[in-house]
């Protein structure tokens, strides 16, 4: 009868794995940014309002070039050109502004008509002292275009907006095609497009890596562990089979892989491993003590079932509470490995027993638990732990205060490739345009006249516009401005015989006027109308700037919305772009994570309490799980590893993984309270029945996620490594806190 049901099961889970599998085969790859914005949050709607007004504020490539002869070179200027004439070329590029085309315009007084002046004749190596020094006083070029050190120049090429992945490879690849083809001193590339392909690729690389590495380490603990194949094999395909459902079940729902999903299968192959090593351990214990192959699984679904479905529960929720964040794809994997855990916990329950009971019963050794190496070791901990219980609790409490002062020198923070290593090539790209011109973040403020008597045009708004954009050129070091001012500053140079000392604003009411009307009559050239809304009452100013963190910029950002009170009633402001999104995720994540750990205690505390019916022991299991939550929040401080979307997430992950082991401890305890077992010998045998597999576990555990420390992106190999850490610090948690207050505190037999 087993038999024929066992076979059953088999084929039903095999055809689901057929179908599951297939879909996981479809899946797709993903790198959009904008997933990483706050969900239905005022800031990025006004954003998106802002971007239809106007422009997309990253969509361009910055090709940083050096010479080390210096850029006033005839042969390396004539490389550039055709450099920047092939890029023109190419139907991807809507313009592109280089030091070999950029002119200034000058209006013939008498027909009015504009004739461009270039300000480098490259073919006349004559005039470059002249062109260099007409460059070197224009701030509008030198630091935009022409490093201060007169080495490099930048090329700024505007691409098509919001182009997708095949877009973007496309971009990408064409651009190194023909960069190839030069042989220039060095050369760097920084861009929304290359950083896209290069994610994509990596991600899809590092899938590849961290699935294999997690299979060999599984296979490894399994085999160190169980000292059988069959100890290997068994639960090995019952957790490839579970991560072979769950990404068919992302496929299926229509979600591809981003940078955060990318962890998903390693994070599966980790966790849904731990119910299957306790069902296991249980049922090897019931063999050595003599039980048939039947009767010594019955035992175990009875003795572990209830404790493995509650800890697949709470890590559940631990992932779950990950759906107070406000980022996409944070909720994404909160949801998805939720999933997860339960297939893991229906397969082990099902699949797992179908193969024990088809295959031949596993040989096991029947020796006395005394002369084993796990009975020695944890023996010898346990008595340890007795003799020094009020010793253990004072250390604890010391490294705990110790921990609380680390978290208070934790900060929210984030840089735009900080994910990116020092040696990497797309970081090596983006340091070199950062350190040899005005950066690489992009920066937008949208700004509006409140006045409805005036436009953006009008004098007073001019002038007010000018005193913020030097505030932000001095404070925020923004550099290639782009604003009304420019435009009207470039329009009276162009007036006054592309004189640099007229590029100012007009001080004569009647020349602003004269050029005002100019402009309005060219309103629909991109270079307006990208700037200057069609109603003359919405602009925006637009820059690059280093990236100094959001911490920094934030604080920027509060002393200039304290300057722009000044302009009350005049000018609206309102600090937005891509870059000004992807920072306010980082300030609401310490509310996230604050709201998903409380969530976590309180639905876990719950739990516990109807497990165990009593107040004290939801006291020990939260003690005893918030501990490594705290140490590592320490280790954080004390290091300097900033608070930020990768290292939110941390918290709430662990806790919930950190958990189970206490609730398996706890489960057994109850179990053997109830045989009737005074606490000391009740606390003794939960401790040398569970101990193995609270250790097995969590180094398989700590393993699977130390192989994200492989990762090319910091904030993956981040996770990986404190995620480890936190576990660790839950085994001594689970190990010697809860058992010390347990002898301590005993509770209450009933």
């Amino acid at each position: 009868m087993y038999k024929k049901a066992s076979i059953v099961t088999i084929i039903v889970i095999a055809v689901i794995t057929v179908f599951m599998g297939w879909h996981a085969s479809q899946m797709e790859f993903d790198y959009n940014f904008e997933t990483f914005f706050p969900k239905d949050d005022p800031a990025t709607l006004k954003f998106l309002e802002h971007r239809d007004q106007f422009i997309t504020d990253n969509d361009y490539v910055l090709i940083g070039i050096r010479n080390e002869k210096g850029v006033f070179q005839e042969d390396f200027l004539a490389k550039i050109n055709t450099l920047t004439t092939k890029i023109e070329e190419q139907t991807w590029a809507e313009y592109v502004v280089s030091p070999t085309n950029i002119a200034f315009p000058i209006k013939d007084p008498l027909f009015g008509m504009l004739t461009d002046i270039p300000y480098i004749h490259f073919e006349e190596p004559s005039k470059y002292e002249r062109d260099s020094t007409r460059i070197f006083n224009a701030p509008e070029l030198s630091g935009s275009y022409f490093s201060a050190d007169g080495k490099s120049i930048l090329i700024y090429v505007r691409h098509l907006a919001r182009l997708g992945e095949e877009g973007c490879r496309g971009l990408a690849a064409n651009t190194n095609e023909i960069l190839a083809k030069f042989e220039f001193d060095e050369h760097h590339v920084a861009g929304r497009c290359d950083a896209q392909v290069y994610y994509i690729d990596l991600m899809q690389t590092e899938l590849v890596i961290f699935v294999g590495a997690s299979i060999l380490l599984i296979v490894l603990f399994l085999f160190l562990s169980y000292r059988s194949l069959w100890g290997v094999w068994v639960p090995a395909v019952v957790i490839i089979t579970a991560v072979i459902w769950t990404v068919g079940l992302m496929e299926l729902t229509g979600k591809k892989i981003d940078m955060i999903l990318s962890i998903l299968p390693t994070i599966m192959f980790v966790i849904g491993l731990s119910d299957a090593i306790h069902l296991i351990s249980k049922y090897l214990e019931e063999l050595r003590n003599g039980k048939t192959q039947g009767n010594a699984i019955t035992i175990a679904y009875k003795e572990v079932g209830l404790a493995t479905f509650f800890t697949s529960l709470t890590t559940a929720i631990g992932f779950l509470t990950l759906l107070t964040s406000s980022i996409m794809p944070i909720i994404d994997l909160g949801i998805y490995v939720a999933c997860g855990v339960f297939i893991a916990l229906v397969l082990t329950y099902t699949l797992m027993p179908a193969i024990i009971l088809l295959t031949k019963p596993l040989k096991v050794a029947e020796v006395e638990n005394k002369e084993t190496f796990w009975y020695r070791t944890l023996h010898r901990m346990l008595l340890w732990i007795i003799k020094n219980k009020k010793i253990c609790l004072a250390g604890f409490a010391v490294i705990m205060l110790l921990s609380v002062l680390g978290c208070s020198k934790i900060i929210l923070n984030n840089y735009l490739l900080e994910d990116l290593k020092e040696d990497n090539y797309l970081q090596q790209g983006f340091r070199f345009i950062e350190n040899n011109f005005d950066g690489c973040r992009p920066y937008e403020l949208a700004v509006w006249v409140e006045d409805t008597n005036k436009t953006i045009y009008d004098a007073d708004v001019l002038h007010r516009l000018e005193g913020i954009e030097t505030y932000l050129q001095t404070e925020h070091e923004l550099g290639f401005v782009l604003s009304p001012v420019a435009i009207v500053k470039a329009a009276n140079k162009a007036q006054n015989g592309g004189k640099q000392a007229f590029y100012k604003l007009p001080e004569k009411e009647k020349d602003l006027k004269k050029i005002i009307k100019e402009l309005t009559k060219l309103q629909k050239m991109d270079v307006i109308s990208s700037v200057v809304s069609s109603n003359l009452r919405m602009s925006r100013i637009a820059g690059r700037t280093a990236d100094v963190g959001s911490f920094r910029l934030a604080e920027l950002d509060a002393k200039l919305t304290e300057y722009m009170k000044q302009h009350e009633g005049v000018i609206g402001f309102n600090i937005t772009g891509t870059a000004h999104l992807i920072d306010i995720n980082n300030s609401y994540i310490s509310k996230n994570v604050l709201q998903g750990l409380l969530i976590a205690f309180a639905v876990i505390a719950f739990i516990v309490f109807l497990m165990f019916k009593s107040f004290k022991i939801v006291l020990f299991s939260l003690i005893v799980n918030i501990f490594p939550l705290v140490m590592i929040g320490g280790i954080m401080g004390f290091v300097g590893i900033d608070l930020k979307m990768s290292t939110a997430i941390i918290f709430t992950i662990a806790f919930g993984i950190a958990v189970d082991d206490t609730i398996h401890f706890l489960s057994k305890l109850r179990h053997e309270l109830r045989l009737g077992k005074s606490m000391f010998y009740a606390i003794k045998r939960s401790y040398l029945s569970t101990g193995k597999a609270i250790v097995v576990t969590s180094l398989i555990l700590c393993g699977g996620f130390l192989t994200l420390a492989l990762s090319d992106f910091l904030g993956t190999a981040n996770i990986g490594i404190l995620i480890s850490l936190t576990l660790l610090f839950a085994v001594l948690s689970d190990l010697v806190l809860l058992p010390a207050l347990l002898f301590i505190f005993p509770i209450k037999k009933k």
